[in-house]
């Protein structure tokens, strides 16, 4: 048993640190972080010159994304995470009531 455990640790701490696709700074982190703060800022200023969100709702996406660019560990992860969910439910409520007017 102390010999699989010290596999997997092994195993564990060799993935972590590798370059490519290991923890914070390796390339797959990277690219994620970034990718997801670009998806997040671009679908914000795609909703805001197609006029369809409140810009307040709209800056909050956009913060999610930069937050969790910039680590999805605790704290940054679970508060951007809820300004996301902030963000989702605050324009699913204007489209709504947009969508309710006549």
């Amino acid at each position: 048993m102390r010999q699989e455990l010290q596999g997997v640790i092994v195993a564990l701490n060799a993935t972590w640190s590798d370059p490519w696709v290991g923890g914070v700074e390796s390339f797959v982190s990277e690219t994620g972080s970034w990718a997801a703060f670009a998806m997040t800022a671009l679908a914000a200023a795609a909703r805001f010159f197609a006029k369809q969100g409140p810009w307040a709702a709209l800056v909050l996406l956009g913060v999610a994304g930069w937050i969790l660019q910039l680590s999805h560990a605790a704290l940054h992860g679970p508060f951007a995470f809820m300004l996301l969910a902030a963000a989702a439910i605050w324009l699913a409520w204007w489209e709504r009531h947009a969508n309710a007017t006549p």
